[in-house]
């Protein structure tokens, strides 16, 4: 019976990773349109106490190849407390940046709102402070959104690579996670999505409001977008031509709290497949955990546990690797095996310690219950 229930866990997981390497490798086949007609767009960037980042942003965005009268830079200031003005002041006229200061406690999902309501055109792309963007950023989306009519388009984000483990932790974490998102998202079941590089229609994210019954989970406002779409059965695609580069965290405190907020965005995101993908996650990873608990008791168990980690590692590896060729990005085995030794830990001690989900976020506290 126990091998029966462990067989139909690890299968499970299984398919969700082989099933998303397989969406991967449906990138390949499209056809883009080759001299598409420029589509207008309005790219948003809110940010709170970020002066720090700003300027490496804004003179990447100086070298997007695309014309200028083609798009505007809508920069929302949700209360900083640094100087960031200092920051921006050299590129105001350059950019023709547009400025918006909030007051008072707002968050991103308000500082988003009045940033589209703001903006001219009917395309939205929206940053992080902290990212880099590449040049062809823009020129890849308005291929996408002439050769497949795209209503929304997951975009590419890689996080920064060094010979530090919490760095080689959250850069494979993330890349697994892409994996999944564009896996799916190619094969008509999108879940997951980064709003550090997102499009989307203005006029159709006016129309649905995604944000409705959400006010109060700072978090999520990506994934909140991009399951109203996919209810209301409007064109998604994938985009991974231009990736944007976005900074790792320094500490392992702050990748605990970064968790603690991803997770406080879960109960109100009423997407069975997304339930389902997180449920075999989890009880994947808490499985190994047990297996080898119970072995200090029974070595027996011990196989169990080795038989389990190297199918989930072989293909996590298999996923990770479709997903990082199309990135052009480099990782070794080694790094996959050594964060495999540990993630079933990191994953199953967050969520079980989440059960108060108050956490930090840019000199904020939030209480996610």
């Amino acid at each position: 019976m126990i091998e029966l229930i462990l067989i139909i866990i690890f299968l499970s997981y299984v398919i969700i990773v082989f099933g998303a390497a397989l969406g991967i490798q449906k990138i390949s086949t499209r056809v883009h349109e080759a001299n598409a007609k420029n589509t207008h767009f309005s790219l948003l960037i809110p940010f709170r106490n970020e002066a720090h980042h700003l300027s490496n942003l804004l003179s990447s965005l100086e070298k997007l190849d695309y014309p200028k009268t083609d798009f505007e830079i809508i920069l929302i200031n949700d209360s900083s407390e640094d100087e960031y003005l200092h920051q921006i002041k050299p590129f105001i006229s350059i950019l023709e940046l547009k400025l918006i200061d909030l007051e008072n406690y707002t968050g991103k999902k308000r500082a988003l709102e009045a940033g589209i309501r703001k903006s001219q055109f009917d395309y939205i792309i929206t940053l992080d402070a902290d990212c880099i963007v590449p040049e062809n950023l823009l020129q890849s989306y308005s291929k996408l959104i002439k050769s497949e009519n795209s209503d929304f388009i997951i975009g590419s984000v890689n996080l920064s690579y060094s010979s530090q483990f919490i760095q080689k932790f959250q850069f494979l974490d993330f890349l697994a996670m892409q994996g999944v998102g564009f896996g799916w998202a190619n094969l008509n079941y999108p879940i997951l999505c980064s709003g550090a590089n997102l499009c989307y229609s203005k006029s159709v994210f006016l129309e649905l409001n995604p944000f409705d019954d959400n006010w109060d989970i700072p978090s999520g406002d990506d994934i909140f977008t991009l399951l109203s779409f996919k209810k209301s059965q409007k064109k998604i695609s994938t985009n991974l031509e231009a990736v944007v580069i976005s900074k790792s965290l320094i500490d392992w405190k702050s990748v605990y709290q970064q968790r603690k907020r991803w997770l406080s965005k879960n109960s109100k995101l009423k997407d069975s497949f997304y339930t389902l993908v997180s449920l075999t996650i989890f009880i994947t990873n808490a499985c190994l955990l047990v297996l080898i608990g119970l072995s200090f008791f029974n070595i027996a168990w011990l196989e169990y546990w080795f038989i389990g980690f190297v199918l989930k590692f072989l293909f996590d590896y298999y996923l990770l690797y479709q997903i990082a060729y199309h990135l052009k990005q480099f990782f070794c085995w080694q790094d996959i095996l050594k964060v495999s030794l540990i993630y079933p830990l990191v994953l199953v001690y967050t969520i079980l310690s989440s059960v108060n989900l108050k956490y930090i976020w840019k000199n904020r506290i939030y209480n996610g219950n």
